[in-house]
């Protein structure tokens, strides 16, 4: 993977409107990623603010960010996806600079707005990459518009949010607090926009100042949605191709919402990731696309692959530091390397860039006891192995020695014979 920034070429806007600045998608030049924004007028009246880049030939690739973030949200990783994928991340409705209607801010309709901008894209189907909200949107959108989509990618991402939602509840009552306008300084935008591990400064700046340009009414709905919507009850009948990314220090949502979501959705991929929380793409773009090799998006069901699959089953890796294992559509033998690790997952297609699993998920500490713990019975099943062997030899050497024995025996009572009845020819 080349450590170099790259600048990502964005596709032509449409001839209606002026082609808007390239921003610097390795998140450099943060300042002009608004610039690059274009929008949509949907027929439905709201009007949808999105930036387009990457491949234009590429597999499209739709990213949809959580509750109160924009399309920058996916800024850093973008530089790692766009050289293979045409990537449109768009601005939720209330979010950016898509429109902010007085109503309505429900799932459904946020997953109908999107339906309306592929429609205004001419893209039938795409993969679905959805972080925190969007990938509750996600989940949604797989579950109605199934036939739209090839892979779905859920990112800090639960069934339920209720609990986190709830009144009494540290988010719900910072929210209920919220004053027009919102102090980009109070203490509570300070919490909301820490990570667990550093994240670029210049967009962490952005960001703020996006997430307190946001009406506290657009605050106060969607958080209301959060709360009473229960689409996760339906997310059982998702059939896409579906891998979860979790971030094991996520303040939002626990390892318990985890294995939930992993149950609902059958042969899902999950990876958990040590050390990093709720917002995996912005703490470490790299461990959320790469731009060579290993790629966040797999192929959907169907279509080929570009090497062969590698299917390891009963295995989860947990990954300690910079995030090195990924779901792939094409495998690097060299690369491969995958120990049984903590939990059970289905068979499911993984390789591994940079060094082997069985290094990175080394550095886990429950890893490395269930390695330990593998590592000691293999060692008990070899050395019984070599004990059979060692008794199967020592009977075969005994039953060719008693053998031999045997044979030698006889030929001294035959010679003996034999002797005696010479003796007994001989003349006097």
């Amino acid at each position: 993977m080349s450590t170099s920034p790259r600048r990502i070429p964005l596709h032509q806007a449409s001839e209606a409107m002026p082609s808007p600045a390239k921003p610097d998608i390795a998140g450099i030049e943060q300042a002009d990623w608004a610039g690059a924004k274009r929008r949509a007028a949907l027929p439905n009246g709201i009007t949808l603010a999105y930036v387009e880049m990457g491949n234009p030939e590429g597999r499209p690739v739709l990213l949809v960010h959580g509750y109160t973030d924009s399309s920058r949200s996916w800024s850093l990783p973008a530089a790692h996806l766009a050289s293979r994928y045409r990537l449109i991340a768009v601005d939720l409705r209330g979010h950016g600079a898509s429109s902010a209607p007085e109503c309505c801010y429900t799932v459904p309709d946020m997953v109908h707005d999107l339906c309306l901008l592929l429609d205004h894209l001419k893209i039938a189907k795409v993969d679905f990459v959805g972080h925190s909200l969007g990938s509750m949107i996600g989940q949604v959108f797989a579950q109605r518009h199934a036939d739209r989509l090839r892979k779905l990618v859920l990112v800090g991402s639960t069934l339920s949010a209720a609990k986190t939602t709830a009144p009494g509840s540290w988010l719900s009552d910072n929210v209920q607090a919220l004053r027009d306008p919102i102090d980009e300084n109070s203490v509570f935008i300070g919490e909301w926009t820490t990570n667990p591990m550093p994240v670029d400064p210049a967009f962490i700046a952005h960001a703020r100042r996006e997430a307190c340009a946001i009406p506290t009414r657009i605050w106060r709905a969607v958080l209301q949605e959060l709360h009473l919507a229960e689409y996760g009850r339906l997310s059982s009948t998702i059939t896409a191709p579906t891998m979860i990314l979790y971030g094991d220090q996520d303040p939002l949502f626990s390892a318990e919402d985890q294995q939930a979501l992993r149950e609902a959705i059958k042969d899902s991929e999950f990876v958990a990731f040590s050390k990093l929380g709720h917002n995996l793409q912005w703490e470490d773009p790299a461990a959320v696309a790469a731009e060579e090799g290993p790629a966040l998006v797999a192929p959907g069901v169907g279509e080929p692959q570009r090497g062969p699959a590698l299917h390891v089953e009963d295995v989860d890796v947990v990954v300690g530091g910079p995030l090195v294992v990924v779901l792939v559509d094409r495998v690097e033998p060299a690369h491969v390397d995958h120990p049984r690790a903590v939990g059970r997952v289905a068979s499911l297609p993984r390789a591994v860039e940079g060094e082997p699993a069985r290094r990175a998920a080394g550095r886990d500490p429950r890893f490395r006891q269930a390695h330990r713990r593998r590592q000691s019975q293999q060692r008990g099943r070899r050395r019984h192995v070599r004990i059979l062997r060692a008794r199967g030899a020592q009977q075969k050497r005994a039953a060719a020695h008693g053998g031999l024995k045997a044979a030698q025996s006889r030929d001294r009572e035959l010679s003996g014979r034999a002797g005696g009845r010479a003796r007994r020819r001989q003349p006097p």
